[in-house]
């Protein structure tokens, strides 16, 4: 009796071995396997889409003007007829963002054959130039396209790191409509103050109390009297002092003009 019981181990010993050879197998199997079976999911999937009409038929593209349509279409990288279960939203997704004119998009896979893109366009805010190049650019100082001709009623933009400093400049403006719709372009100097140009007419702003000062030269060129004819250029760099063609104008700012 002893004897069998001690016999006992030795046969789980031996079950537990094969079963782990088993499992071994069954893993190394399945695993050398993947490809086949990845295989056979694709050609699944392509006759599905076969079968049942999931093959891309509508690419519907919203937010973006005819131009950046067209440069989604392309950049989408997708067909139509294309078995839709083939595409990532994913990567889709990554190549329309990589367009320079998209600020943010959503992209979906609407079964059994449609594709969606919502995509928010980058606005041009002005005219970068640097180096000789021309290039529109979005409030952020973003480039976004180069350019051969300066599109009517954006300002031209020049000096180190204007492109980063212009929005708020520009939002500035804005308070005076009609200096801003006058607006030709603004250089930024040395990294601390703003020369524009408005109307034909140059006006040198100071590093300071630059919103005071557009205030004086809206009202300044209101009147009529200054302008491109009868003024070169306007320094308004020192406070409470205009400099016209080189006379100096005490200013109150308070009650100017």
């Amino acid at each position: 009796m002893k004897a069998k019981r001690k016999a006992a181990p030795k046969r789980k010993s031996k079950k537990f071995a094969l079963w782990l050879f088993l499992c071994g197998g069954l893993t190394a199997g399945g695993y050398l396997a993947l490809p086949y079976l990845s295989c056979c999911f694709d050609n699944a999937c392509m006759s599905l889409a076969d079968i049942s009409g999931f093959q891309i038929r509508h690419i519907d593209i919203k937010g973006a003007t005819p131009k950046v349509a067209a440069l989604v279409r392309q950049k989408l990288q997708i067909y139509e007829g294309e078995a839709i279960f083939k595409l990532s939203t994913g990567d889709m997704y990554k190549n329309v963002c990589d367009i320079p004119w998209i600020k943010s998009a959503i992209v979906s896979k609407n079964l059994p054959n449609f594709v969606s893109v919502q995509v928010e366009q980058k606005e041009p805010i002005a005219v970068f130039q640097k180096d000789g190049v021309s290039s529109l650019i979005d409030a952020n100082g973003d480039l976004i396209e180069t350019v051969f001709e300066k599109p009517r009623g954006l300002p031209l933009v020049a000096g180190e790191n204007a492109n980063r400093c212009v929005s708020r400049m520009l939002d500035i403006i804005a308070k005076y409509p009609d200096l801003r719709h006058r607006l030709d372009a603004l250089v930024f100097v040395q990294g601390r103050r703003w020369d524009i140009t408005v109307s034909g007419l140059k006006i040198m702003l100071p590093d300071r109390n630059t919103e005071k000062t557009l205030e004086v030269l809206a009202k300044l060129l209101d009147n009529g009297r200054i302008n491109k004819n009868t003024a070169n250029y306007i320094d308004m760099r020192i406070y409470n002092r205009v400099i016209i063609n080189g006379l100096n104008i005490s200013i109150d700012k308070k009650n100017a003009v």
